[in-house]
């Protein structure tokens, strides 16, 4: 189904390049008109399906056919639906935005109250990226700046703070409680960016920064890495030890212990070992050597 819909999806484009085994073969582009046509309401229902990855394609080809009011209207109500799944939620409010802005901005306002922290998330996102609704905006951050208890809206409330008319008293506020020591441990290096960020427009701060860095600095390394302990991002993470260029992760440590590798196996290491030995194995590894693995 999957492959049927990436058909579907490229119908309306030329092709040069045979999508089976890459070799040129023309293919002309389609009628768009006749797409409309043969994506009836089977396709539309498919869009409901239990496979995330089938609902994806099914929306991703219907951003290719200009919809009726009807339709427009019954997105936008599932969008709404909190008993819908918020991963395809957040796709049809970005099929929205494609399709009918108004409609999108209204949709998109009416998602930053929802129950689901991820449509909250990208609803303010999505808008603030057409420059929809920035007061509303502006209202959601600071709201769940002062309300939120999820650290990943948290972490995007504050990334978000810098795109905001009152960014520079906002994030001065947020740097203070931080140097004050009174922000959450899982939003303190999203608060620190920020502010660093920031710090090359407002001298203030930047020399509050400087202060804060020059404190740390004498209390050793784990202390000025010690923002990192708590929070982040498991899914960045992953995508940072399998591929990332200058770090290099997986070239060295296998994350099971019968792949061997020139490091030691990862695996098990968070149930073995405290956070701060993770820490300081990364940005001091001579600190703890692995035995057998010394040079």
């Amino acid at each position: 189904r999957v492959e049927a819909l990436y058909s579907l999806e490229s119908w309306p484009d030329a092709s040069t390049l045979d999508p089976m085994d890459g070799r040129h073969f023309q293919v002309p582009q389609g009628d768009p008109e006749v797409l409309g046509e043969v994506v009836g309401p089977e396709i539309w229902s498919l869009a409901h399906d239990s496979h995330d990855k089938v609902s994806r394609r099914v929306i991703a080809l219907l951003r290719k056919i200009e919809p009726s009011p009807a339709q427009l209207d019954r997105v936008a109500g599932f969008v709404l639906d909190e008993k819908q799944r918020s991963s395809i939620r957040i796709e049809w409010l970005r099929w929205l935005r494609k399709q009918k802005i108004d409609l999108f901005s209204s949709v998109g306002v009416q998602a930053l109250a929802s129950k689901s922290v991820e449509l909250r998330v990208a609803a303010s996102q999505e808008l603030i990226g057409a420059k929809r609704g920035r007061g509303e905006v502006a209202e959601y951050v600071m709201g769940a700046l002062k309300k939120s208890s999820d650290s990943s809206e948290l972490q995007q409330a504050i990334k978000m703070v810098h795109r905001l008319p009152t960014r520079n008293a906002i994030v001065t506020r947020l740097a203070d409680e931080l140097f004050a020591g009174s922000i959450a441990p899982s939003v303190q290096l999203e608060v620190f960016e920020v502010a660093t960020a920031l710090s090359k427009q407002e001298k203030s701060l930047e020399a509050k920064l400087e202060r804060h860095q020059a404190k740390t600095a004498k209390a050793g390394i784990m202390a000025t890495y010690g923002m990192s302990l708590v929070g982040g991002n498991v899914e960045k993470g992953r995508r940072i030890f399998q591929g990332h260029a200058q770090a290099q992760c997986a070239k060295c440590h296998a994350l099971k212990q019968t792949d061997k590798q020139v490091g030691p196996s990862l695996e098990g290491l968070a149930s073995r070992h405290p956070r701060e030995y993770l820490l300081r194995s990364i940005v001091d590894p001579q600190a703890d050597i692995v035995s057998g693995y010394a040079i």
